[in-house]
């Protein structure tokens, strides 16, 4: 092994710029793959549960065998404000009217119940094309029906703060495609920018795919830079080198690039290894930005060390390198055993996961333990030669009073071990107590950013109307033309029907049972 590692050390020093001129090639093939990354999936999407899954399954088959009409999509409009009054009605009709008769819209209707919106019930009720002209008696009178009294109050109430809320939804046939996901946009810009007393918003499968991707990948960037910048500060305060820094910031920067263009590589549009980005791996670029750095200033502290010590910069290196190759490794192979195990999940967002961080931990320490002596070797040779080579400053030296508290520390414990173990064991105990609360529910309102509009939504919903619209598509496996299969059919449809029969969560008959 010591043989081995000489040789690479050897390897890494002697020819510097070619080691740097290797990582830059390589750089460039990963950013290409960067190129060829897939979307993010949202939270809702398929790809979020186990794909061997029943539930999987029966919703590939229901896309399978009833492409035109077996998936729908639903849009919920939010209209916040008195929605049950003339002006209310007539905003609400006006709009709704416009949005189902733009051309994206109007082709993907469903083909049954497209709309259920308190306006139609008026229109259907009093014979009305439009509203304009209703009158308050008018609302007061339908609304008092029996027929059609409960409906509306099933579509209306208040929120948290007291605004009456209305609801209405339109329902769409899911193309699969970025055609329905327009359409839904469509209304959405359509409600936003609707003028009336009411204010409108919509929820829709689009909508919360558009905000989680906005807050796992659009915010990454900045998110990435703020990392960058502190982790910059902490870099120039503790090995006080402009060099050092260069080289650990650029070490970062072709981690981040080679971690995305291995995503892209080996993701759906290349060679098909895992599946599209995700929440998790949306995570990778974080994990891989601590370990670079925590990689470069073990491998800067060896190199120190050997200087320190009246060491030659090339002996320092190579000497510093085989020191720091092992304890690394060894470190880096066990932390990506611990993520391939992800591999048996069965949900596959957590495989891929694990197999892009695992990639992510190997390949910054792959530059890392290149750049770093290649760039000492280059940099500092010249100034050795020269004669203008300064002394090496330990890292441990870098702040002052830390060499003391670190040496009285370890002094310490090696003289009174007892009672940090029990304060470690102590510790253990609460924190231990306290994760037996965790609760591992997930939901898709855990991702999505706080102060969103979606959640907002969301939480008026659940206030005013008892939650978001949903819809269920209940696949059965029977043969259609036999009694038995019909009279089945016709059973689970009289209960829906009855209010004494039909589940609390239903909000009633559904016509497409049958």
């Amino acid at each position: 092994m010591n043989d081995l590692l000489s040789r690479l050390s050897i390897l890494i020093t002697r020819r510097p710029w070619i080691t740097i001129g290797v990582l830059l090639v390589i750089t460039v093939v990963m950013a290409a793959g960067a190129d060829r990354r897939s979307p993010i999936i949202d939270g809702t999407d398929v790809g979020l549960l186990p794909q061997d899954g029943p539930i999987a399954t029966a919703i590939a088959e229901i896309n399978q065998q009833f492409e035109a009409t077996g998936d729908v999509r639903l849009v919920t409009l939010v209209f916040r404000g008195e929605a049950i009054s003339p002006e209310g009605l007539s905003q609400m009709s006006d709009l709704i009217a416009a949005a189902v008769s733009a051309p994206e819209v109007e082709s993907l209707l469903a083909p049954t119940d497209a709309v259920v919106a308190p306006s139609q019930f008026f229109q259907a009720a009093l014979g009305l094309e439009r509203l304009d002209s209703l009158t308050q008696t008018e609302i007061d009178g339908v609304s008092s029906a029996p027929q059609i009294g409960p409906a509306i109050d099933a579509l209306t109430g208040t929120d948290v703060d007291g605004t009456p809320v209305a609801i209405a939804t339109i329902r769409l046939r899911n193309t699969m495609d970025e055609q329905v996901a327009d359409a839904e946009r469509l209304i959405s810009d359509l409600a936003i920018n609707d003028e009336g007393p009411l204010r409108v918003s919509s929820v829709s499968p689009a909508i919360v795919e558009d905000e989680y991707k906005q807050a796992t990948e659009d915010s990454m960037a900045p998110l990435v830079g703020v990392a960058l910048i502190l982790i910059a500060v902490l870099i120039l305060l503790f090995l006080r080198t402009l060099s050092d820094l260069v080289l650990a910031l650029f070490g970062l920067l072709l981690s981040l690039i080679w971690v995305t263009g291995v995503e892209g590589w080996l993701g759906p549009d290349a060679l098909g290894i895992i599946g599209p980005p995700n929440a998790l791996t949306a995570m990778v670029p974080i994990i891989v930005i601590g370990l670079t750095v925590d990689y470069a200033i073990q491998a800067l502290s060896h190199y120190r060390e050997q200087r320190s010590g009246g060491a030659a910069v090339l002996d320092a290196v190579r000497t510093g390198l085989r020191h720091v190759v092992i304890p690394l490794l060894l470190a880096a192979v066990t932390t990506m055993v611990s993520l391939l195990a992800n591999l048996l999940s069965p949900v596959e967002i957590v495989s891929d996961f694990g197999v892009v961080a695992a990639l992510g931990v190997g390949m910054s320490l792959i530059v890392m333990l290149t750049l770093i002596p290649a760039g000492r070797t280059i940099i500092d040779r010249r100034r050795e030669a020269k004669g203008t080579l300064p002394e090496p400053r330990l890292v441990s030296q870098a702040l002052p009073g830390i060499e003391r508290a670190a040496e009285w520390l370890g002094r310490t414990v090696a003289l009174r071990p007892a009672p940090f173990l029990l304060v470690v064991l102590a510790l253990t105990i609460g924190l231990g107590f306290a994760a037996t609360d965790l609760e591992s529910e997930f939901s898709i309102r855990d991702i999505l950013p706080r102060g969103g509009s979606v959640l907002e939504d969301w939480e008026t919903l659940d206030e005013a109307v008892g939650g978001s619209t949903e819809m269920t598509s209940v696949l059965i496996r029977a043969e259609a033309t036999e009694t038995r299969t019909l009279l089945n059919l016709r059973d689970l449809a009289d209960r829906f029907a009855d209010d004494a029969e039909r589940p609390a969560f239903a909000g009633g008959g559904d016509s497409d049972l049958v």
